[in-house]
Order: structure tokens, then C-alpha cells, then sequence
């Protein structure tokens, strides 16, 4: 019986071993494993002078262990994940602020306005001006025919507004972006406010000419729509609105 008793214990000592093993690789989880070590052997040690069975012990001892390792291993990951997560969620809000902070810049700028001193209002009115030559005869010419809105006040209204935006002649100054000059020589406590009204000269009308184009049902995916509606939110003109009647 003294080679079963020794084997016994060989058996054991191979489960102990394992134990400590598995208590070292949770030190990589948390910071008092060492504490929850010494536990274990304060046990063993109880369970050396009692009659209980050892292999029962031992092996209640290692799943336990390798349970607490299961765990923090997925708190770890979890918070890996949700680390990753809100990484990417940031790295998102960054794109986002990016764009709106730069989406103008990629329209052409005004020769009206110094894009030093009103780098947004330059664009804005370089953008307008793009829209005017690349799609508003076209679509004026669409909505008079096709939609049966020749003489409608809505685009009457529209063709006038346009004319004071984007003057006929190239060489001749918007009226907002000239008064805005005058008080940057003259008035410079009101540049602030020229500056605001030549910025809701034009968002009034591209809000009036998307509102119109989609009471129509008009495509929008069509050019025309797509650049109202790009220059809208590029230059988050969207509250910009003129007042309801």
C-alpha cells in the first residue's frame, strides 16, 4: 500500500503545482492574487490534517481558480472592446467635426471677399457662384416646364434673389460681399454683422431652393439637389432659414 500512498501524493503534488501555476498567471489579471494564493494554501494545509478527500479538494481548488481566471480574463477583454470601441467612436466625432469644420474648403473661393479674413464666407459665395453656372438655368428651365412652375412667385422670387447673389456681370461685386468691404474701410464695428447678413443672403436661398425642389418631389439624385444639399450641410446652413410667414 506504500506505492499507492506514494503515488497518491506524487498525484497531488503534480495538482498543486498546477494550482500555483494557474494563481501566477492570474497575477496578470489582478493585484492582490498573491493574497488569494496564500488562501489557497492555508487551506491545503487545513485539508493535510483533516480526513476529507484530497482529490476532491484539489480539484474544487482548480476549477475555482481557473473560474477567477475565466472572469477577469473577460473583464479585460470587455474592457479591451469597449476601449476599442470608444476609440473608434472618437476617431468617428473627430471625422465628423473634421468635415464640419473643412467641408467648405473644397469649394472654389470669391474673388469678392479676402479668404485670409472670411476663409468661409469666401467659399460660400465661391460655391454659389459654382451652383449658379453649373446647374441653376437647367433646373430653372426643368422647373418651368417639366413642373409647371412658370410665373409661380416661389421662383420669381428665386430668380431675383440669385441675380443680387451672383450678379450677371463676373466682374461686378455682390451687393452683400459690397457692403461688407465698405465697412471694413468705413465701419469696422459693423463688419461682424455685414459679414452674417451676406452668410444668410445665401443660405436663406439655397434653404428656399431645396425646400421648393422637394415639395416638387424633385430627383435628389439629381446634381443640382445634390449640391444644394451638400452645401447646406458643408457650410451648416441648415438653421439658417428665413423666418415663416
Amino acid at each position: 500500500m506504500a506505492w499507492f500512498k506514494k503515488d497518491q501524493e506524487e498525484i497531488h503534488k503534480g495538482k498543486v503545482a498546477m494550482i500555483y501555476q494557474e494563481y501566477a498567471n492570474l497575477r496578470n489579471y489582478i493585484g492582490n492574487a498573491k493574497e488569494l494564493e496564500e488562501g489557497f494554501y492555508q487551506r491545503y494545509k487545513d485539508m493535510l490534517r483533516s480526513t476529507l478527500d484530497m482529490d476532491t479538494f484539489l480539484d474544487g481548488e482548480y476549477k475555482h481558480i481557473q473560474d477567477l481566471i475565466q472572469q477577469y480574463q473577460k473583464k479585460k477583454q470587455d474592457a479591451q472592446e469597449a476601449h476599442l470601441r470608444k476609440q473608434q467612436a472618437q476617431s468617428v466625432l473627430n471625422a465628423e467635426i473634421d468635415r464640419l469644420a473643412n467641408g467648405y474648403k473644397g469649394y472654389p473661393i470669391s474673388p469678392f471677399v479676402a479668404v485670409s479674413d472670411f476663409p468661409e464666407l469666401s467659399h460660400l459665395y465661391g460655391a454659389i457662384q459654382q451652383f449658379e453656372s453649373m446647374h441653376w438655368y437647367r433646373l430653372l428651365h426643368q422647373l418651368r416646364t417639366k413642373y409647371a412652375l412658370l410665373g409661380s412667385n416661389i421662383l420669381v422670387e428665386l430668380e431675383q434673389e440669385i441675380t443680387k447673389i451672383v450678379p450677371q456681370q463676373s466682374s461686378q461685386e455682390p451687393q452683400a460681399l459690397l457692403l461688407l468691404n465698405q465697412s471694413i474701410r468705413n465701419q469696422p464695428s459693423m463688419v461682424e454683422q455685414y459679414a452674417m447678413e451676406a452668410m444668410k443672403e445665401v443660405a436663406f436661398f439655397v434653404n428656399d431652393v431645396k425646400n421648393l425642389l422637394e415639395s416638387v418631389n424633385f430627383p435628389t439624385e439629381s446634381d443640382a439637389y445634390i449640391m444644394i444639399y451638400k452645401m447646406i450641410q458643408d457650410f451648416r446652413l441648415n438653421h439658417i432659414k428665413r423666418a415663416a410667414h
